[in-house]
């Protein structure tokens, strides 16, 4: 099985834009590359059985512990400059709806868009919280995306593909690098790894996504969540000061909270499960994917290599 972080893919196709032309018609282009990648692994790995997960209006979970969660500065739209950012925009808004709605489906890959949850969120209820059917496994399963938050999802018999970097990333490279191996940490072999992980996502930040603690690196960072979930004393010295003032103000947990796709509410769950059944239905179509579109082709000698007609089924 394959589940890919549609969001990110889409993202990618979005800054990588091949044309030099920007218009109304913008969300072709995306659509074309995202499915070019994509099609391009389906037809690598011969897997049939593919998932792809959609952010959809920021995560409400985590907007009501931190409100500035993914807050963006306005697009200015009286430059030239802000006007090619609202149509990338509203190009990558439409390509996101379409593949959704109309292509994905009928290509015989399942499609998850929930409104106030974010496409990590839903990959790791699908993983983590058993609401795919280990029936419906293979013996090694794959996340397509090239987001290193998506380490989170990780567990036994998953692996991370990252099709930009074509670099894999597997269960054991990262528990090696993240288990805490004191004999008070977590006796849970997976929860284990994942807890550093998440302590030191908290710790670094991302962006407005994560404030973090400032001045805090990955390796910092390692080095104190191996402490904290140890039960050890984070020690002196000035980053040290800033963890403990975190610690102590309960900003370190906001951003703990932040960075936990665990914290899923049951309802948030309920709506997964419901997502998922009605994705695969999708699987039951089993188109011929390589005549959908010719990878083999250069995109810059033809518009869309007989994509175009396609977005008008």
């Amino acid at each position: 099985m394959i589940i890919v972080d549609g969001s990110h893919m889409l993202h990618r196709a979005k800054y990588a834009n091949f044309t030099e032309t920007i218009d109304e018609h913008i969300w072709k282009t995306y659509a074309y590359m995202f499915c070019n990648i994509l099609l391009k692994y389906m037809s690598q790995s011969k897997c049939k059985k593919v998932i792809v997960c959609w952010d959809k209006s920021g995560s409400y979970r985590r907007k009501a512990i931190f409100p500035a969660h993914k807050e963006y500065e306005p697009i200015d739209e009286s430059t030239l400059e802000g006007k090619l950012d609202r149509l990338k925009l509203d190009g990558y808004v439409k390509a996101r709806q379409w593949l959704h709605d109309r292509c994905l489906p009928q290509l015989g890959i399942g499609s998850i868009m929930i409104k106030g949850l974010e496409a990590d969120d839903i990959a790791y209820a699908l993983t983590n919280l058993g609401v795919i059917p280990s029936d419906q496994l293979d013996t090694i399963n794959t996340f397509l995306t090239e987001d290193n938050d998506w380490q989170e999802s990780l567990i036994p018999g998953w692996v991370i593909y990252k099709p930009i970097a074509e670099k894999v990333i597997t269960w054991e490279e990262f528990s090696s690098q993240y288990t805490n191996i004191h004999p008070k940490a977590v006796a849970d072999p997976v929860k284990n790894p994942k807890l550093i992980f998440i302590y030191c996502r908290a710790m670094i930040g991302k962006g407005t996504e994560i404030p973090g603690v400032f001045g805090i690196g990955p390796s910092f960072a390692r080095k104190i969540a191996l402490k904290i979930t140890s039960g050890e004393t984070i020690g002196k010295g000035k980053k040290e000061e800033s963890v403990a003032q975190a610690i102590k103000d309960g900003s370190l947990l906001r951003d703990i909270r932040l960075a936990d796709y665990g914290e899923i509410t049951q309802e948030e769950l309920a709506q997964v499960y419901t997502a998922w059944r009605k994705a695969i239905e999708a699987w039951e179509i089993s188109p011929n994917l390589l005549t959908f579109i010719d990878l083999s082709e250069d995109i810059n000698s033809t518009r869309f290599a007989g994509f175009d007609s396609y977005l008008s089924f």
